[in-house]
């Protein structure tokens, strides 16, 4: 009994360190991506376009907006957006 606990605890937690890994990897790809088309397209019309490609097809909700002194990209909020 003692050894089962044992591997089942070792399972997990290498299980866990993998998702956690694997979410991470995911968010950072789709910040990444949200970055790029900011610095391909920096038309204030494509503010609006951004937000909503984050928010319809990543699931995340991003607000983009212009600063005073040039543009810039929020702080995300990664939670995700309700569907």
């Amino acid at each position: 009994m003692l050894l089962q606990s044992v591997l089942v605890f070792v399972f997990m937690d290498r299980h866990y360190e993998f998702v956690t890994r694997r979410l991470a990897q995911a968010t950072v790809q789709d910040i990444s991506l949200l970055a790029g088309l900011y610095e391909t397209y920096p038309h204030p019309n494509g503010y609006d376009a951004i937000s909503d490609l984050a928010r319809e097809r990543l699931h995340r909700n991003v607000p983009v907006s212009p600063q005073r002194h040039g543009h810039h990209l929020r702080r995300p909020d990664l939670a995700r957006a309700d569907p």
